[in-house]
């Protein structure tokens, strides 16, 4: 009985030394912050590039940028981690601080977005 109890702790203590060094020879994901976290002044919008909508959304973007309203477009097939972070449920999705559109949006819809207008 003893001895099945001596080879039972020496397995465990040879599986806790395998996973230690598995996690040591993984490699750690690198987190850059300015992919995954929002500025104060930018609108996150979250598109498909096979989403007709944003498409239709893509020319609206950009006239709004050249106005001086600022984006961190997210490609959602790039950046899945970031669908479950921020909740994304459809594209496209703005969020800008603690509010979000989702679906085509007007410019003025937008626009009154960006300066925290309901």
């Amino acid at each position: 009985m003893k001895k099945y109890f001596v080879i039972s702790i020496i397995v465990f203590i040879a599986a806790i030394g395998a996973i230690v060094i598995a996690f040591k020879a993984a490699p750690e994901k690198q987190q850059t912050s300015n992919n995954t976290s929002q500025s104060s002044d930018e609108i996150m919008y979250f598109y498909a590039d096979t989403c007709h909508w944003c498409q239709q959304e893509k020319p609206i973007v950009e006239e709004l940028e050249k106005e001086g309203v600022k984006f961190k477009k997210m490609n959602v097939g790039e950046n899945r981690d970031l669908i479950t972070q921020y909740n994304v449920e459809g594209t496209p999705t703005f969020i800008f601080k603690d509010k979000r559109l989702t679906g085509f949006q007007s410019k003025e819809a937008i626009r009154n977005l960006w300066e925290g207008k309901e």
